[in-house]
């Protein structure tokens, strides 16, 4: 739990990894070797880092079989890390 109301979990599949920022019920699914899926998720940047959200227009859930993209299967790659890189945003 970062503050009140708001959680961080870190997600990945066999490409990396990446920080989710979470809201209220949706820490709830996200627990250790749960396989999700994510649906209208956005890319926001927190002080240089790269966080996923998903908003009250997505959903997160826990993949199932008969859902889009079904269940897969798969080695998380822990060696890339998305949101541990800080990227320096350019001004227009």
């Amino acid at each position: 739990e970062v503050s009140e109301g708001l959680s961080e979990a870190v997600c990945g599949d066999d490409k990396g990894v990446v920080t989710f920022r979470l809201r209220g019920e949706q820490a709830k699914v996200c627990t250790v070797g749960a396989v999700l899926r994510a649906q209208n998720a956005r890319v926001n940047m927190f002080n240089g880092f790269i966080r996923v959200e998903v908003d009250k227009w997505g959903k997160l859930a826990p993949a199932a079989e008969d859902t889009p993209g079904g269940k897969p299967e798969f080695e998380v790659c822990e060696a890339t890390n998305m949101s541990a890189v800080e990227y320096e945003l350019a001004e227009a």
